[in-house]
């Protein structure tokens, strides 16, 4: 199934919504990776079905429906379009403690959609976002957030240019089963960047990311390819060494699970 036809199949509601994210790709404006940040962050709301109040913005005092309020504004539903008064309440609900607001105008300042694009300002919301993690834990955003910021640190320019950063970022996001990042944690190992190169490393990652659902055939090729490279005793430790991999994974998804009880 190509990627087009992924999309095409998902649950989006908007056509004009999935025109304006097939132009920025197919343009070359956005990398795959931001692509389906994109997509992400848009998919938990339009599958959702939220229940509209006519309360006047200036009377919402609750972080939680300030948050669906923008929601309603910025995309238009049950509201006319309003781009600015969105930014505006999703400003006022970040402030008054919406950990979804903060993403929300982390991703928005990552991509410039409503407003403009800055790296200083989306890394601040990204990073207010996961100091309360456990608000992530039951929504998968968690792990979009760290790759967003992994992703920021990867292509941007002076402070924003750190490749450990980077890699860190996507580690973390890997840990918690997010196969975009374990494919570029698989990657960064291969070429060293951010870490030491480590090819036992990588095909771990990228076994990881295969065996999680990410069975692509470029995938596949890459598993095949490193695997024609070793000899038995050779592969016999990177295959421990994936399983391991598994093993770290689920404790991480253990220990941050129990945090949250």
């Amino acid at each position: 199934m190509t990627l087009k036809h992924k999309i095409q199949t998902c649950n989006l509601t908007s056509i004009k919504f999935f025109d304006f994210c097939r132009n920025l790709f197919t343009s070359g404006k956005i990398s795959i990776l931001a692509f389906l940040l994109l997509i992400f962050f848009s998919m938990n709301l339009l599958q959702a079905k939220p229940s509209f109040s006519d309360s006047p913005c200036a009377e919402i005092h609750d972080p939680h429906e300030c948050f669906k309020e923008a929601e309603r504004f910025f995309w238009g539903i049950g509201r006319n379009e309003d781009k600015e008064a969105a930014i505006s309440l999703y400003m006022a609900a970040s402030e008054m403690g919406s950990t979804f607001a903060k993403a929300r105008l982390g991703s928005f300042y990552l991509l410039g959609w409503g407003v403009e694009k800055n790296f200083a300002t989306s890394v601040k919301y990204f990073e207010n976002a996961l100091e309360k993690q456990e608000d992530f834990r039951t929504s998968s955003w968690e792990p979009v957030i760290l790759s967003a910021l992994g992703l920021i640190y990867q292509q941007g320019k002076n402070e924003y240019k750190n490749e450990k950063k980077s890699f860190e970022y996507f580690l973390r996001a890997a840990k918690l089963r997010y196969g975009p990042a374990q494919i570029k944690v698989a990657a960064a190992y291969v070429k060293g960047i951010g870490t030491q190169p480590d090819g036992l490393e990588a095909y771990a990652w990228l076994r990881a990311a295969f065996d999680g659902g990410y069975t692509s055939e470029a995938i596949r090729k890459a598993i095949q390819e490193i695997e024609n490279q070793m000899n038995g005793e050779v592969r016999a430790l990177a295959e421990n060494l994936a399983k391991s991999r598994v093993k770290i994974i689920e404790l991480f998804q253990s220990r941050t699970s129990g945090d949250n009880q």
